[in-house]
């Protein structure tokens, strides 16, 4: 819950500093009024008239989207889920060195974490899929991304996916620890998540990640595989 909260704290932190950018910008009174639009829909959880915000996930304004994306993640309509599913996806094949292309897909997979669902993580699972095989993200912030959302609410399908392949990124092997906590904790585990807490104790001597790989292995509940 500590994560989350500070996923999201992070996250009104970059729409603050992105409304003062507009207000200081002599050109942007459009930009400023769709920003306040997008923010009322948030605060009365409404899509709006003829579903607004969702139309807004394809604005050509990078920072509406984005926007949009982190408003709808406070609705959690079942309906909503194919409409942020095909957006995450389609996403995810428009990343480029603008970091902003990996903060609009990320977003929406947090929107998607918010359900809580076997749909959702089905869009999660096939966006892990893309990315991983895609690589184009070498600083592993969308996988990271689409991992602790999948850790939510992923079946045993989900945690095998996610077992495989191992970064020379701590942080990444940090998140992938912790997610192997959250499955035991739902009673999710198997011999290939603890051999792969094994294999990332080995590798690695980050105080951050050994103490991810110890919670892990505390919440696994399984004696008889440990």
């Amino acid at each position: 819950m500590l994560r989350k909260n500070k996923k999201i704290l992070n996250a009104a932190k970059y729409f603050i500093l992105l409304f003062l950018f507009f207000g200081f910008s002599a050109n942007s009174q459009k930009i400023k009024e769709e920003f306040k639009t997008v923010l009322e829909f948030k605060d009365t959880r409404s899509a709006g008239k003829n579903n607004e915000l969702i139309k807004k996930l394809n604005s050509e304004n990078i920072d509406i989207s984005i926007l949009s994306a982190w408003a709808l993640s406070n609705i959690t309509d079942t309906t909503l889920i194919n409409v942020l599913g095909e957006a995450l996806l389609s996403s995810t094949g428009k990343i480029n060195n603008d970091y902003k292309t990996i903060l609009l897909p990320g977003m929406l997979a947090f929107a998607l974490g918010q359900y809580n669902s076997a749909e959702a993580n089905n869009y999660l699972i096939k966006a892990f899929d893309k990315v991983n095989s895609a690589d184009k993200n070498s600083d592993k912030s969308l996988l990271i991304d689409l991992i602790n959302n999948i850790s939510i609410a992923g079946g045993e399908e989900d945690f095998n996916h996610i077992m495989r392949g191992i970064s020379n990124n701590d942080k990444y092997n940090s998140v992938i620890a912790m997610a192997i906590a959250r499955f035991g904790i739902r009673k999710i585990n198997n011999e290939d998540g603890l051999r792969k807490l094994s294999e990332l104790f080995k590798l690695s001597s980050d105080s951050a990640l050994l103490k991810n790989i110890s919670y892990a292995f505390f919440r696994s509940g399984n004696k008889k595989l440990l």
